[in-house]
């Protein structure tokens, strides 16, 4: 039994390159990729966003949904959603601004002017300048 070369391999650029992906194989470069899962930007090979392309440049992906890059590089995800991670971070799916450039646990812990301080009254806490406090009690930090 003769088996096609054409099944395994395939010419990019001038070059017999391995097929990956089998039918679905296309090039990238000098290299192949399986069309199915990925896709071809500017000679480099990414993952298809619930196959959708993007512009990886100015796009990420994040859980599946296609996102305007925010922060360039120092783009990243929280779940859906882009967040430049200079300024903020993800907590349980969420973004929040850090603190002096500290991320913390929002749940526990509230930014006063840059200062991380604890939750008294989980909802009903409040600033006043620097400190945090209980805006129904008479709770409040140094």
């Amino acid at each position: 039994m003769l088996v096609s070369l054409d099944f395994y391999f395939k010419c990019c650029e001038g070059h017999v390159v391995r097929r990956v992906g089998g039918s679905h194989a296309k090039c990238c470069g000098a290299h192949t990729y399986d069309s199915r899962f990925f896709f071809c930007y500017q000679r480099l090979i990414y993952p298809l966003c619930r196959k959708l392309t993007y512009n990886p440049t100015t796009q990420q992906c994040c859980a599946g949904v296609v996102n305007r890059r925010i922060g360039g590089d120092h783009s990243s995800c929280c779940y859906t959603k882009s967040y430049d991670g200079r300024v903020n971070f993800c907590y349980e799916k969420k973004v929040y601004g850090r603190c002096q450039s500290k991320s913390y646990n929002p749940h526990s812990y509230i930014c006063c002017e840059n200062k991380i301080r604890p939750h008294f009254g989980g909802l009903d806490t409040k600033c006043c300048k620097d400190r945090s406090y209980d805006s129904r009690r008479s709770v409040t930090t140094l």
